[in-house]
């Protein structure tokens, strides 16, 4: 259970720093380019191919748009990320906190 957790924090940490704004009509969303999920895949230490990780972000981008919310992003993360307990994205993970409250 602690593994998934930390697996999840690690996936929401990498996608928050490679992630952007963009209006969708409806509101805000935090979206990440589909080109860079094969990136973060690999830096979590997975060893799935370019053309593995694209059949993934065609089924889950469905409109096309080539940029997945972190919900999309986790469906492909899943396939591929098993243990991130030795990658060095967990590492840098936990030597840094969201929520840091040194006074």
């Amino acid at each position: 259970m602690a593994e998934e957790y930390e697996k999840y924090a690690v996936m929401r940490n990498l996608f928050r720093r490679r992630s952007s704004i963009e209006f969708t009509g409806a509101g805000f969303n935090q979206v990440v380019e589909a080109d860079k999920v094969s990136d973060l895949i690999h830096e979590m230490g997975s060893n799935a191919s370019q053309i593995e990780v694209k059949k993934q972000l065609e089924q889950v981008d469905t409109s096309h748009s080539g940029k997945l919310t972190f919900e999309q992003y986790q469906k492909v993360c899943d396939q591929f990320v098993k243990d991130t307990s030795i990658t060095s994205a967990v590492h840098e993970f936990k030597g840094f906190t969201d929520f840091d409250t040194a006074t």
